[in-house]
């Protein structure tokens, strides 16, 4: 999945196992390993880690966000500031200046309702893209 060199992330801050002690840092995917379902991370100039895909947070592309909202605002009963503060976490991600990403993943963790609608892990991305391209190659059959 080289479409996510480049992508924010955030180690979980829950993590218990990491010998660089980064939970709850943020830095961006600089390599994939899908045979070991894990990727490496930079910190910046000081430090690089190698962490499973299922340890770290990034926020789901706008389309699919902003996709599943009318669903998500039903379903989790989500508030008109918690839809307000979606919109402006999803705007912050697509600046594409890191700064912006950085504090658009930090907020959308810090709340738990809009961590549950748009936070994935690396992982649960991977395989929807997956899914995604299973559902487009095998579509269902007409009569």
């Amino acid at each position: 999945m080289e479409e996510l060199v480049g992508t924010t992330v955030m180690v979980h801050p829950k993590l218990t196992q990491d010998p660089i002690n980064m939970q709850g840092s943020v830095g961006t995917i600089s390599r994939t390993l899908n045979e070991d379902c894990a990727s490496y991370v930079n910190f910046g100039h000081e430090y690089l880690g190698v962490y499973n895909n299922d340890a770290l947070l990034m926020l789901m592309p706008t389309e699919v966000a902003l996709g599943d909202l009318p669903n998500d605002i039903v379903a989790m009963d989500l508030d008109a500031s918690e839809v307000l503060d979606i919109f402006r976490i999803c705007m912050l991600n697509e600046s594409g200046i890191p700064e912006k990403q950085e504090t658009a993943l930090r907020l959308a963790v810090a709340s738990p309702v809009i961590s549950e609608a748009i936070v994935f892990t690396v992982q649960d991305w991977i395989d929807f893209q997956i899914d995604r391209l299973d559902q487009q190659q095998n579509p269902g059959r007409g009569r």
